[in-house]
């Protein structure tokens, strides 16, 4: 059933799914289900459960390590790879866009004073709690 797909587009294929992917890695199954078993049919679906299930026994990332199997199952090493950076694209560039909006608000006198008054009260939250104890 493996149908050969070319490296680019199984980037955009991994990118899209790195996109559109939240809720973390328990989500990936059915978006890698109908992606690839019921849209494009290039991998079957005993194939994507038995990813999956090793993808979980695996230290790291759910969604990157499923995508380095069906990667090295469509298109060998490379496409392992790819697969990987492709599903971790979009994610990456989002956090990098986010750490540099929070490092202009680190700055900000009103940012540091609600987090000044967030840390008192956790202190007050954590003395409270020491007394019920």
């Amino acid at each position: 059933m493996s149908k050969k797909v070319s490296l680019i587009k199984l980037f955009l294929i991994f990118t899209k799914i790195g996109a559109i992917l939240l809720g973390g890695g328990y989500v990936i199954l059915p978006i890698m289900t109908s992606e690839f078993v019921d849209k494009r049919k290039l991998v079957e679906h005993d194939d994507v459960i038995d990813y999956f299930a090793l993808a979980q026994s695996l230290p790291g990332i759910i969604a990157a390590n499923m995508s380095m199997f069906i990667g090295y199952k469509l298109r060998g090493k490379w496409g392992a790879v790819i697969a990987m950076v492709g599903v971790t694209f979009v994610p990456f560039w989002c956090i990098v866009l986010l750490a540099s909006i929070i490092s202009s608000l680190v700055n900000n006198s009103y940012v540091l004073g609600a987090l000044w008054g967030v840390g008192i009260s956790v202190i007050a939250l954590i003395m409270l709690t020491v007394r019920e104890m």
